[in-house]
């Protein structure tokens, strides 16, 4: 309901993205069993969810990849999901100058592509 909500009410205050982000990892990853653990039927609800069909928000995006870093393990759905949608906003902050002053650019491990991300975060 609450990723359906932010759908649908844009442009919300900044407050919003933290509380949902935050809410959604902590469900995520902390309230599911096991706890720190994305497992496949997980990683898939989580992506049809975000994606609703059209394509990440970007919240969404953002949501896909602080999961992926907060969890000790991801599935590989999710983690192709959350690098895309890196992906996609490091495109967008090139199209639309001054995103960075805002603070909406991916951080540096987005930046870095799967190949660098720190072993906790790959998919065995």
């Amino acid at each position: 309901m609450l990723l359906a909500l932010d759908r649908v009410v844009t442009p919300a205050d900044g407050s919003w993205a933290e509380f949902l982000v935050s809410a959604i990892v902590e469900f995520a990853v902390w309230t599911s069993r096991p706890t720190g653990y994305i497992d496949a039927d997980t990683a898939r609800w989580l992506v049809a969810t975000l994606s609703a069909g059209h394509g990440p928000t970007e919240n969404a995006a953002r949501i896909a990849f602080e999961v992926v870093k907060e969890a000790e393990k991801a599935d590989e759905a999710l983690l192709a999901f959350a690098m895309r949608g890196a992906k996609n906003r490091t495109r967008r902050n090139e199209r639309e100058p001054g995103r960075e002053r805002r603070g909406l650019t991916p951080t540096r491990a987005a930046r870095t592509g799967p190949a660098r991300l720190p072993e906790r975060w790959r998919v065995r």
